[in-house]
């Protein structure tokens, strides 16, 4: 009785074995095809699903300095006047973004700072700096 159920262990282990390395046809599977999609309507409830990039698998010679570093673009609106313009050009030269890559959109010194292409660290620099200012603008996610 033991030898039998041994060999029937070791039977269903080779048929395991077998059918998850591609030795049997994917008609005998107990499981559905790998390649088939799955929950179709996922994909329908993503919030813009063109801004996911999917990245290669990690290899090991691959370190996170040379994978592509993500951007966003962040802007503040409602500045009103020029002591506002003025503290959030402030925030940004204290968040060490350069001059030259933001920009008013409404014109010069209009209501609008846009700074496009801002990397991770960057965007964490920008929101310390709002975190100590007194009266900071806020910086959020560009329309």
């Amino acid at each position: 009785m033991l030898r039998a159920l041994l060999v029937l262990l070791l039977a269903a282990n080779a048929f395991w074995w077998a059918a998850t390395h591609g030795w049997l046809p994917m008609a005998w599977l107990p499981f559905p095809d790998p390649d088939a999609q799955r929950e179709p309507q996922r994909l329908q409830q993503q919030i813009r699903p063109e801004a996911i990039t999917v990245l290669p698998a990690k290899a090991p010679g691959n370190t996170p300095a040379a994978a592509p570093r993500a951007t966003a673009c962040l802007e503040a609106t409602g500045l009103p006047d020029a002591a506002a313009r003025s503290a959030a050009e402030g925030l940004l030269r204290s968040a060490g973004i350069d001059a030259a890559r933001w920009t008013w959109p409404d014109g010069e010194g209009g209501a609008t700072l846009r700074v496009p292409g801002l990397a991770s660290d960057e965007q964490e620099a920008l929101r310390a700096a709002a975190a100590l200012a007194a009266s900071a603008p806020v910086f959020s996610p560009c329309r």
